[in-house]
Order: structure tokens, then sequence, then C-alpha cells
């Protein structure tokens, strides 16, 4: 599949169905605007977008970033105003990130007990015939 720019999807879609540029701009602006925020704001650990396909937060990727910003963040010496601002900037990106990693170790719970109680399912099933 070979990605479109949004001028060429604009373009072709105000020409197939007659619309009105500036109306068509601003909604797919707007859509692009919102999948950014959500993707950015890590609610959620899977994003699915019809045509675009799944989005889904990697733990190891999750691991690697906490690690990194804690690094930086220990690092930071507060006394410039620039430092101190980044030091705030990290500091709720890590909150995010801890966040993001409880509710995968959730996903991931759930999986295993879901698991645990579909093999002792098939366990009492081949017992009982």
């Amino acid at each position: 599949m070979i990605p479109k720019k949004p001028k060429q999807i604009i373009k072709q879609l105000v020409e197939d169905n007659d619309l009105n540029e500036l109306l068509v701009d601003s909604i797919i602006t707007f859509f692009y605007k919102e999948v950014r925020q959500e993707l950015t704001s890590m609610n959620h650990t899977k994003i699915n977008i019809d045509g675009l396909g799944q989005f889904v937060v990697k733990p190891r990727t999750v691991d690697n970033l906490i690690l990194k910003y804690e690094r930086i963040i220990a690092k930071l010496n507060t006394y410039s105003y620039k430092n101190y601002h980044n030091k705030v900037r990290l500091t709720s990106r890590l909150k995010d990130l801890y966040n993001i990693k409880v509710k995968l170790d959730e996903n991931r719970l759930k999986k295993e007990t879901f698991l645990i109680e579909k093999n002792a399912r098939k366990i009492n099933n081949n017992l009982e015939e």
C-alpha cells in the first residue's frame, strides 16, 4: 500500500464526491488531530483505526522508555528554567508510562487467568469422558 499525503486525499474526495474542499480539509484535519492525541496520551494499550490498522503499545518499549526517562531525570540540573521545564515534562511523561504499564500488566494477567481457566476446562472435559 502506497501512503497518500493529506492533500492528495482531500483532492480525490473533492473531485469524486463533489464536496466543498474546505469542509473535507477540516474533517480530515480534525480526525488526524484526534488520532494523534489518542496515540500520544497513552490512555489505551490498543487503538484500532479502520483503514490504517491497529496500534499496540509494546511492554518492552514501555520498560525501556521508563529506564531512559529515569536516567535523564536523575541527571538534570534544575537550577535553570529550561532544565526545570524538561524535568516537569519528563516527570509527567514518566507518570503516563507507569499508568500504561499498569494497564499492560492487567491485560497480561487477564490473558493468563483466561488461559489457565481454559486449560482447566479442557482437562475436566477430558477426565469426564
